[in-house]
């Protein structure tokens, strides 16, 4: 069994570190971990808050103790506990983590605007950073976006439309390209998540049933759109692992419709320990969601046999 502890230093500027246990993951196969490192990109859902430090600063050089949730001297999440992604390295045999992701995030800052940094600015921090110079065949890269992308089109875009399109389009584009400079910097072993169904969100519960309705269909057009992009991407590429996580289906397998429901109209309201609360609030999944995907994530990377 792998039981994995992290350290949350929550106050630092008082140099205070609370330790928590966090929730127990115990796959079933024990064999060791093909990946020593783990090259995160994305939104909330990824930034444990690691990299502040590093991109509040000008320097190249990454902090080696911030690959490491035990030891980095910044963490700061949006959830009630460790991220998938942290879950994920722990699971690889404590691989180091280079958490690149940025929260609030969008693919492309020129499609839909947040004022932090986009995907592809994150790659493209990675590719001036030390990091890039770090052997890639038993790195895996993954990349997660879309939350915020999704949520704001569909405020300003409900239904289908040209103009929902093309920004669909270009954010296509942009994760194409993000992978695409990746791999051209030798990355081999590349993952690309899909959304989670967010019509199931407690932000929406006050929409009508038509309206979450066209919301799902907005996140399964999305994800079939990530499909056909990475099956574009790894068209002319035969020395490249590429592969597509259903992060959806996924998500309806771990809670059935009783779960979901239940929790549809109710979240953790962002106390430090949410029990079997899926949400942390109306947006965040809670800690022990973010171990559940961590372990399914977990079994099918395994299952890849990368």
């Amino acid at each position: 069994m792998k039981s994995l502890t992290f350290v949350s230093c929550l106050a630092i500027v008082f140099g205070a570190c609370a330790v928590v246990e966090s929730r127990s993951i115990a796959p079933r196969n024990t064999k060791s971990s093909n990946f020593t490192s783990i090259f995160a990109f994305g939104d909330s859902y990824t930034d444990n808050g690691s990299f502040s430090d590093f991109y509040k600063s000008n320097t190249d050089e990454i902090n080696p103790s911030s690959l490491k949730t035990a030891t980095s001297p910044r963490i700061k999440r949006e959830a009630d506990g460790p991220l998938w992604v942290e879950y994920l390295a722990g699971l690889m045999d404590d691989a180091d983590l280079y958490d690149f992701a940025r929260s609030g995030a969008t693919a492309n800052n020129k499609l839909i605007l947040r004022f932090t940094e986009d995907m592809n600015a994150q790659v493209n921090r990675y590719l001036r950073s030390d990091a890039a110079k770090e052997p890639k065949e038993n790195s895996l890269f993954t990349l997660w976006i879309g939350v915020n992308d999704m949520t704001v089109l569909f405020s300003k875009h409900p239904l289908n439309t040209p103009k929902r399109q093309n920004i669909i389009n270009g954010i296509m584009a942009t994760i194409r390209y993000d992978m695409e400079k990746l791999y051209d910097v030798g990355a081999k072993n590349i993952l690309l998540l899909g959304l989670i169904p967010l019509e199931n969100l407690p932000a929406y519960h006050d929409l009508s049933p038509e309206t979450r309705h066209q919301l799902e269909k907005l996140v399964s057009e999305y994800n079939m759109r990530l499909i056909e992009t990475l099956d574009h991407f790894k068209a002319d590429k035969n020395d490249v692992n590429a592969s597509f996580f259903d992060t959806n289906t996924q998500f309806k397998k771990l809670f059935d419709r009783k779960q979901l429901k239940s929790n549809f109209s109710s979240h953790c309201n962002k106390k430090s320990d949410c029990g079997d609360h899926i949400w942390w609030d109306y947006l965040h999944p809670s800690t022990k969601t973010h171990a559940k995907l961590a372990e399914a994530l977990y079994y099918y990377i395994d299952s890849l046999d990368w």
